[in-house]
């Protein structure tokens, strides 16, 4: 029997949403993002996983800081929403686990710069654009024959 019989189609398990880790291939388009950390609503991927706003700032802070966190328990606390912030050891060890990459965490001046620059191409985007060099020569080549073949004393209508 093929595969894509009704019958074998019924019998598969049905697929449950999940935190979605890397790649995003299993996820549909009008699909709840999780985050892969805690399980709250994800904004996007932020250092290579699905993850929110919470626990992206939580794992960038610690690398950029160097901290060492302990476990008071048995580095096995539960990492959700509401539980995320009673233990940082193991809400990093998770972040790192979900594929989290410390490599990919910009410094604060590289930070700074693209800050910089986004504001700055959303200054141009907003102001009216400048002439290029060609066009203000045009213009100049333009205002110069209109100088020459202008006659401001009128003389043509002095018959009128």
């Amino acid at each position: 029997m093929p595969a894509s019989s009704p019958s074998e189609a019924e019998s598969s398990p049905p697929v449950l949403p999940g935190p979605q880790v890397r790649g995003g291939e299993d996820m549909e388009p009008g699909e709840e993002k999780v985050c892969a950390v805690c399980g709250d609503r994800a904004t996007g991927y932020h250092f290579h996983v699905m993850t929110c706003e919470g626990c992206k700032g939580f794992f960038r802070r610690s690398i950029n800081k160097g901290v060492h966190f302990t476990c008071p328990f048995s580095r096995s606390c539960p990492i959700t929403k509401a539980k995320r912030r009673q233990c940082q050891a193991c809400r990093l060890q998770k972040c790192l686990d979900v594929g989290m990459k410390k490599d990919m965490i910009m410094s604060e001046e590289a930070l700074r710069r693209r800050r910089a620059l986004r504001g700055q191409r959303r200054q141009e985007r907003e102001q009216p654009g400048g002439l290029t060099a060609e066009q203000q020569e045009l213009i100049a080549i333009l205002i110069a024959a209109h100088q020459r073949t202008f006659d401001s004393s009128f003389s043509q209508f002095t018959h009128y």
